[in-house]
């Protein structure tokens, strides 16, 4: 029993600041267990398409919208609107084909993404001889500098 009382406050200490450290780990400290966190929903917001090669192409993205679910703690969920999230797929290097790519995504810094819905969407590519298509949700190479550029 004497072994077990011996220093009685440090071990209790270890054991708090053990329990910390593996919350922490795990990521549960990050997520909100400790914190209010909030998650916001924005539906329909437009995919883009960035990168074309270098050649005049057309592109056809099916769905061209796609749902978000950000999370952040309670305090930051009222600071953001949809015009802050910028969904788009990259087709650097790609040729005339269909492809099925993942969306990436630019968001403010305080937010996290739970859920993009859908998480791929099928991208084709073609020679503007060969299709009626337009895209009019392009962004050129100049263009994405700009919005990864804080603005003061």
């Amino acid at each position: 029993m004497k072994r077990i009382a011996n220093n009685l406050h440090f071990k209790i200490i270890s054991l708090v600041l053990s329990l910390i450290l593996w919350l922490y780990v795990t990521g549960e400290l990050e997520r909100g267990l400790l914190w209010k966190t909030k998650e916001v929903t924005f539906d329909d917001i437009p995919i883009r398409v960035m990168g074309l090669p270098a050649k005049e192409f057309n592109v056809d993205i099916k769905p061209d919208k796609a749902n978000v679910v950000l999370y952040s703690y309670k305090r930051n969920a009222g600071n953001i609107n949809r015009d802050d999230i910028l969904l788009f797929v990259n087709l650097d290097n790609l040729l005339p084909a269909t492809y099925e790519l993942s969306i990436e995504n630019i968001i403010p810094k305080d937010f996290d993404i739970n859920k993009i819905e859908p998480a791929r969407i099928i991208v084709t590519i073609f020679d503007k001889s060969a299709s009626p298509f337009g895209s009019n949700t392009l962004i050129k190479k100049e263009e994405k500098q700009e919005l990864l550029e804080p603005t003061p």
